[in-house]
């Protein structure tokens, strides 16, 4: 059996049930779980998992974005930890076919392995890092210098896997990249944890209920939904809206929620991991409304994946992954930035038609079992890295 190091150099990304950051955590099991579906041998090196708790669980993100000085410190702490477990790496007495690194500030953790060992290293980023994490993050306080690590390693990989074709195309002329060597691959889902079989509902009311899974970030926007919605109940339709996760804009949408006086809302905050699917089953219809400002243009959304995987009709912006995933009037609705009448009309349909739903969240599963397991995704990954590496030795 072929065998991978698997790098992760992040503190604040790690495997713990409780970190903070659910996303990069569910991202980083899936991928490692796709490359051992495929028959690989996978050794973990994830930095997250053997720093003190407090640095990756509930609260760090908050302490670190409370001032520049503890930017700047989180920074530095960033730079030597990339010296040091560079270090540790290379005495890794085994061999492996390949090293795959999930990509994090200031770190370059694979490089060594190519140059002194001749291992492919294969780099996947998620979003371009100097950009967030001074902008939307606001974690770091040397972007510029972040800049560079991220081009170094971006210009010095075999290949660099992206998770959509948005996110290549603002790489490539970023940071002036070979785009033969970029290969695409979206997120993906646990098709056995997220199976409306396996999982009893969890709901707060009777009402036709619409769910949101994720981070509370500025482009979700969540009060463009309450606003349609706030709407849709004047004219008697009787909503509830669940919201399930945390985010720096948590406390403005409940405070809005309060102002605009809408029926129905539940915030419920960050839930444990195994809950996650009982809430989507108790929804029945989900939401998906990032809108095009900032990382949100060019994000691949793992909720996405895990709403069609338990079998439920999206209502979803309509931008680049989700025209992917989506086909409106198939097994949910899109609709446009700023069109509040036409996520009105689409919820109008999905409310009225129990049949409906039920036939567009069937559609969802099968498409999901069909394309989006994380073992197809990383089928298709490793045939898209031996085509990208035959090339080079051409």
């Amino acid at each position: 059996m072929k065998k991978l190091l698997y790098l992760s150099g992040a503190p604040r990304v790690s495997t713990r049930p409780n970190a903070e950051r659910v996303g990069p955590r569910t991202h980083v099991k899936g991928v490692i779980r796709g490359f051992e579906k495929n028959n690989w041998v996978v050794h973990q090196y994830i930095v997250g998992d053997n720093v003190p708790e407090s640095w990756n669980t509930k609260g760090s993100e908050k302490s670190i974005q409370s001032s520049v000085v503890k930017q700047f410190g989180a920074d530095l702490i960033r730079i030597v930890l990339n010296y040091i477990n560079r270090k540790k790496i290379l005495k890794i007495d085994e061999q492996f076919d390949l090293v795959y690194e999930r990509f994090a500030a200031f770190q370059y953790l694979g490089y060594d392995l190519k140059i002194k060992r001749n291992i492919p290293w294969i780099l996947e980023t998620n979003a371009i890092l100097s950009i967030e994490s001074s902008s939307e993050r606001k974690s770091t306080a040397l972007p510029s210098k972040l800049q560079k690590y991220e081009k170094f390693a971006y210009q010095n990989c075999d290949v660099l896997v992206c998770i959509t074709e948005e996110l290549k195309e603002l790489i490539i002329q970023k940071f002036n990249i070979d785009p033969n060597k970029i290969i695409i691959s979206p997120n993906a889902v646990n098709i056995e944890e997220f199976s409306s079989e396996n999982h009893d509902p969890l709901k707060f009311n009777d009402l036709f209920n619409i769910g949101f899974v994720g981070s509370l970030w500025q482009w979700q926007r969540l009060d463009f939904l309450f606003d349609a919605v706030k709407e849709l109940q004047g004219q008697g339709l009787e909503i509830s809206i669940t919201i399930v996760g945390d985010g720096q804009c948590a406390d403005e949408w409940k405070n809005y929620a309060k102002l605009i006086n809408i029926d129905n809302v539940k915030f419920v905050g960050k839930v444990k991991r195994e809950d996650v699917p009982r809430y989507i089953s108790g929804f029945d219809v989900c939401y998906s409304g990032q809108f095009s400002m900032g990382m949100g243009s060019y994000l691949s959304p793992i909720k996405m994946y895990e709403y069609m995987a338990m079998g439920k009709p999206i209502l979803a912006t309509s931008y680049g992954e989700t025209k992917r995933l989506v086909t409106d009037g198939e097994n949910g609705y899109l609709f446009n930035e700023n069109d509040k009448e036409n996520l009105k009309k689409a919820i109008k349909k999905l409310y009225s038609d129990k049949d409906l739903r039920i036939l567009m969240g069937l559609k969802s599963r099968n498409l999901v079992l069909s394309n989006h397991s994380w073992q197809i995704r990383v089928k298709s990954i490793l045939s898209n890295i031996e085509d990208v590496l035959n090339r080079n030795l051409i």
